[in-house]
């Protein structure tokens, strides 16, 4: 595919996002809804079903003139994933290039093993391939990621994982790695699947075992602070006979109770319009919930989380999707070959 001057990207992007947005298309509908000319979008699409970005995969019903062509995303095009790397397993969720025709498996992973399980999960997504080559994979990790150099920061509950090493394997193999706290991706499922779609300023308290953390999305952005640290309780302390202890150091009761109170306090101070709770594995007599509604304002509920165990992984599934999107639409690289049938084949 030759390189589109400017407006003849822009336009190609537009084209691109609508189909991502909406689903399959006509040419009909595309110009309808891009406001392109009809000889632009045809042209365009031309380009894009030569490319083998695109395919038709129907056509448009009617009872006057010629039935339109129904586009969309070649079946083949993309594989994106997301991993949960914890300290026993990894939870893998694959999909296509919207998110869509999701598979999950949870493999195990030793603390010292860790690297090597997940460099023999990517191996396996790499030469099977559900959607097409792979192009994104985000990691989920219990520990503080730094957003700029991907470095895991302290308190890193799998000081084992070597993600520099990760990192390379990935670049050697054309995909694309990112990797956020656990937390962090956390709210972004809450946000895509659970309980605070529609909201714009908002927390997610995880509790697992392998830390406690929350994921704060701010003004609809996911807030992580200049080095990905925002919202690491496990940093925080709390007295205990008069002296200092780690949040994640404290007797359950003492535990629920500092959380508790640095949570509303927070939620309380940032305006936040809804606090959601994911508690992986609770004390049987843990009471957090009911501390939290009994300390907040009416006006910022307590919810516990729809997503719950599959948040972080969710998460990290959607930010390589959103990533993967930018990246096709903007740049617009000619894809690997992959076996396609003719323009008037459905299911492409």
């Amino acid at each position: 595919m030759t390189n589109p001057n400017p407006l003849r990207r822009k336009n190609r992007t537009a084209l691109l996002q609508l189909l991502f947005q909406h689903g399959p298309l006509s040419k009909t509908a595309l110009a309808q809804n891009s406001g392109l000319s009809s000889v632009t979008v045809n042209a365009i699409i031309n380009e894009l079903l030569d490319a083998q970005l695109l395919v038709e995969i129907g056509k448009t019903g009617g009872n006057a003139g010629r039935p339109a062509g129904i586009l969309d995303f070649h079946p083949q095009l993309s594989t994106v994933a997301g991993i949960d790397v914890q300290p026993k397993c990894l939870s893998v969720v694959t999909s296509n290039l919207r998110g869509e025709a999701r598979s999950q498996r949870t493999l195990p992973a030793e603390p010292a093993y860790v690297t090597e399980s997940l460099l023999n999960a990517i191996d396996e997504l790499a030469q099977t391939m559900p959607h097409g080559p792979v192009g994104h994979i985000a990691l989920s990790v219990p520990a503080p990621v730094n957003p700029i150099t991907l470095k895991l920061l302290e308190p890193n509950s799998l000081p084992e994982l070597d993600l520099p090493h990760i990192i390379n394997h990935c670049t050697a193999r054309g995909i694309t790695l990112l990797a956020d706290n656990d937390a962090n991706l956390a709210a972004v499922a809450e946000r895509a699947y659970g309980c605070a779609r529609g909201h714009t300023n908002f927390g997610v308290l995880v509790t697992r075992d392998s830390g406690i953390g929350m994921g704060l999305v701010l003004d609809g952005r996911l807030f992580q602070g200049d080095d990905g640290q925002a919202g690491e309780l496990a940093l925080a302390y709390w007295p205990l006979n008069g002296e200092p202890v780690p949040i994640e150091h404290l007797p359950p009761r003492e535990q629920d109770i500092a959380i508790a109170y640095l949570v509303s306090g927070n939620a309380v101070t940032l305006n936040l319009s809804q606090l959601v709770v994911y508690q992986a594995n609770p004390d049987p007599n843990s009471d957090l919930i009911h501390r939290l509604r009994q300390l907040l304002p009416d006006r910022i509920p307590v919810c516990e989380s729809l997503v719950a165990a599959e948040g972080p992984v969710l998460g990290a599934l959607t930010m390589a999707v959103a990533s993967h999107a930018e990246q096709l639409f903007t740049t617009h690289p000619t894809p690997a070959p992959v076996p396609t049938p003719s323009r008037d084949a459905s299911g492409g």
